[in-house]
């Protein structure tokens, strides 16, 4: 008997480079806006059941694209500039057509998204 197996979408190392970021974006910055690995690869592994390669194709696409950069240990990183840009874009696109009358800080209210573009720090 053959089983077929659906492709994941996380198989697209930019969707789930993407899934990295999200998940990066949501925990709290340590020492000099540190992101420690393990809390991103935690949560893509068991909560979202992400496979390991798909991590992995994950993490470099986001180094490549300069979105995060992987300190020379491997055991943390930390977003560029680029990197919180590629978060707040992706936050917004999908509902902007639903509310394209309304002015980018109602847009961004609506949304939830007045934290999305804030650093975290440690004490806030």
């Amino acid at each position: 008997m053959v089983k077929y197996v659906e492709t994941s979408p996380l198989s697209d190392p930019e969707t789930a480079a993407r899934k990295l970021l999200e998940i990066a974006s949501g925990v709290e910055a340590v020492q000099d806006g540190r992101i420690h690995i393990e809390k991103m690869n935690g949560p893509f592994l068991f909560e979202i059941k992400g496979a390991p390669a798909q991590y992995l194709a994950g993490l470099k696409h986001a180094v490549e694209r300069g979105w995060i950069v992987l300190h020379e240990s491997g055991t943390f990183v930390r977003f560029t500039q680029a990197g919180r840009g590629a978060i707040c874009m992706k936050a917004a696109k999908p509902s902007w057509a639903v509310f394209a009358r309304l002015r980018p800080i109602d847009l961004a209210l609506r949304l939830g998204l007045d934290n999305v573009c804030k650093p975290k720090f440690v004490g806030d």
